[in-house]
């Protein structure tokens, strides 16, 4: 079994969808959902802002790591995660996107080699092609290597990093695990879709 972690990004300030990782998504909340269909086989830790903590230790038994860096990105719950944890890879998933499960870990992590730095997720959108940082798997030494010193020089996104490592890119044609909720339009669409 590959040494991995998961890491449930459940920080950020969701302007467009308020409390959107707490809304009902087939009998649970959001990102108890996620949480479900990702954990059991790899040791699964939510990442989120101070504030956040309470509301997700109500719903979840899970253990929590608080962003060190208030409102910085999601970059900053990475890295506080990442600080923290100490398996070799670690795979970041959001905590809004109910279809993501555990099968498209493992997916992803059957191109865990020695030689590699980043597993990231590649598809075809409206005809041009688009990656998808924050459902991917990082070496852990090697993505705090290049994401702390980029984050001290005000970055707050994963691309910059992922150019900094020995990516390897997986083309992914189903657009199911990357759906997620940002909108209320997009969670009538999410609620639409569950059997």
């Amino acid at each position: 079994m590959v040494d991995l972690s998961i890491v449930l990004l459940a920080g950020g300030e969701a302007t467009r969808l308020r409390g959107k990782l707490f809304l009902d998504v087939g009998g649970i909340a959001m990102v108890a959902r996620v949480h479900r269909n990702l954990s059991g086989r790899y040791p699964t830790y939510l990442a989120c802002d101070a504030l956040g903590a309470p509301d997700l230790r109500r719903i979840l038994d899970a253990p929590i790591i608080v962003d060190r860096w208030m409102r910085r990105g999601p970059l900053s719950g990475i890295l506080s995660a990442m600080d923290e944890i100490a398996t070799h890879w670690v795979f970041v998933a959001p905590g809004d996107a109910p279809f993501l499960d555990a099968s498209f870990v493992d997916r992803l992590a059957a191109y865990t080699v020695e030689e590699v730095e980043a597993i990231v997720p590649r598809r075809a959108v409206g005809g041009r092609s688009m990656i998808e940082p924050l459902v991917a798997i990082y070496s852990r030494s090697a993505f705090l290597r290049e994401g702390l010193p980029l984050f001290a020089a005000g970055v707050g996104s994963p691309r910059p990093v992922i150019e900094r490592l020995r990516t390897r890119y997986v083309d992914v044609h189903d657009e199911l695990p990357f759906i997620n909720v940002n909108t209320p339009q997009e969670y009538e669409r999410i609620c639409a879709m569950l059997p």
